[in-house]
């Protein structure tokens, strides 16, 4: 009877991981996905340490193993934060902002986002109250306002005023740029994206960890990402 008793518990324990494995998988196929921050290509929105959860719902649901999708994207809005595969290299991803969306003509003049002939609005802050200070004698940080949405953007003190031709997105692609503009490569030099590679839209900081320092960062942790400032 014993025997009987430790068998049919051992049957119940190995149900309920293969049920709990099953939950895991099906969440991190079809709803949510959780990536790490390997660069400063959005700093200061997002850092080297950070641990991010994404929304994948609105970007269609994926086969698992496979990028066959079974519900087609929705078009994200300007001022998203999405994580997508890498035109280069479809095994990489990469997590930039989306200014551009069909139909939209793109432009950068003197290192200002112009967006349908639109200039966006620049505001300077001080990098001090965002926990970057360090990089003040490097780097201006500014509030990037367009279309209602804001968020902190970053250019690199004494770099040469970037200007770029205009572009009008087509149909099923997007127009991206990280937030530190000196220091990343997006949209400006591998082109646009398609819409069918967008993996998710990033929306909350779960956990940070600086590296260089050994510690957390308490101040970022559960810190939300996709509704600007």
């Amino acid at each position: 009877m014993k025997k009987r008793q430790e068998k049919s518990l051992l049957y119940e324990y190995t149900e309920s991981a293969l049920v709990a494995v099953l939950i895991a998988l099906l969440v991190r196929s079809f709803v949510m996905a959780a990536y790490k921050i390997p660069t400063s290509s959005m700093v200061p929105t997002l850092r080297i340490g950070d641990l991010i959860f994404s929304y994948k719902i609105p970007f269609g649901l994926r086969l698992p193993f496979t990028n066959f999708k079974i519900i087609k994207p929705t078009l994200p809005q300007r001022g998203d934060v999405i994580i997508f595969k890498s035109p280069e290299d479809s095994k990489i991803s990469l997590i930039k902002r989306v200014v551009g969306v069909p139909g939209d003509r793109i432009e950068i003049k003197n290192r200002m986002l112009l967006i349908n002939k639109k200039p966006s609005k620049y505001t300077p802050v001080h990098a001090q109250d965002l926990g970057v200070g360090k990089l003040h004698d490097y780097y201006q940080v500014f509030i990037e306002e367009f279309e209602g949405h804001k968020h902190h953007v970053m250019f690199r003190r004494g770099q040469d005023k970037e200007t770029t031709k205009p572009i009008v997105i087509p149909e099923g692609k997007l127009y991206v740029l990280g937030d530190n503009r000196d220091s990343s490569e997006d949209s400006r030099y591998w082109g646009l994206i398609s819409l069918e590679s967008v993996e998710a839209r990033a929306f909350m900081i779960w956990l940070s960890i600086d590296w260089d320092n050994r510690k957390l960062r308490w101040e970022r942790v559960l810190q939300l990402i996709d509704k600007g400032l």
